[in-house]
């Protein structure tokens, strides 16, 4: 299958660059680190009920509303899944990469939203849908880039899997930190609002690292697609003689 015009807009002359000036087993090598760095920073829904206990105490949403807000985020984490499989069919993974950014903005107006103590529950809703899809898209194609660089091998599916796994205790870990404190005499308080900053520069970063490590999976289908074209080139001109 050839590249869409959208995988070749997206990774444009970088994949160029990639496959004249690195070795392609040294590529594979990286890709696949890479992507098993962004599974291992893409469990940030599972923190939800941390976000949900500041939720009620800083903005006084209900255990009802915090529940709306947290069906929308798995809307957007479970039943976005068949187009986004689609997606990825038709224009690769690198395709799911971009689409994962939308944590980015999801994160921003739950953010923006916090700080302003704004209750309005539809908007969170949505912020967390985003949020969601994007996290899903993301995990999506790092899976995928892993499965089609190593597709003989297990560890293409179990290691991006038990990152995932580990990247909701790495992420529990970071946010207890005192970075995200607010100290009021001898009290302290878990400051949501920076949590959330520091996720949009997180998965910014990780959204430039899954874009990169899914180039190697547009080159490969490039290599195959035009072997395959030479082998019926090859195959026609045997017919003709």
């Amino acid at each position: 299958m050839t590249l869409s015009r959208v995988e070749r807009v997206l990774t444009g002359y970088v994949r160029g660059y990639l496959k004249d000036n690195i070795d392609n087993e040294k590529l594979r090598k990286v890709s696949f680190a890479m992507s098993l760095i962004t599974c291992l920073l893409d469990g940030s829904v599972s923190l939800f009920p941390l976000f949900a206990l500041s939720f009620t105490n800083n903005i006084g949403l209900t255990a009802f509303e915090n529940n709306l807000i947290a069906s929308s985020m798995m809307i957007g984490l479970y039943l976005t899944l068949p187009i986004l499989g689609y997606c990825g069919d038709a224009h690769g993974s690198v395709f799911l990469a971009i689409i994962g950014s939308l944590i980015i903005p999801g994160y921003w107006i739950a953010e923006y939203q916090f700080k302003n103590l704004d209750n309005n529950v539809l908007i969170m809703s949505f912020a967390f849908f985003l949020i969601g899809m994007g996290t899903s898209s993301s995990y999506f194609s790092s899976l995928l880039t892993c499965a089609k660089i190593y597709p003989n091998k297990s560890i293409s599916i179990s290691l991006p899997v038990a990152c995932y796994g580990v990247s909701a205790f790495l992420l529990s870990w970071i946010s207890s930190l005192s970075l995200f404190e607010n100290s009021i005499g001898d009290e302290s308080s878990f400051e949501l609002s920076k949590f959330f900053e520091f996720l949009q520069w997180i998965y910014l970063i990780v959204t430039i690292i899954n874009w990169m490590s899914s180039f190697v999976v547009t080159i490969e289908k490039e290599i195959i697609f035009a072997k395959l074209i030479e082998e019926i080139g090859r195959a026609s001109c045997r017919e003709r003689v």
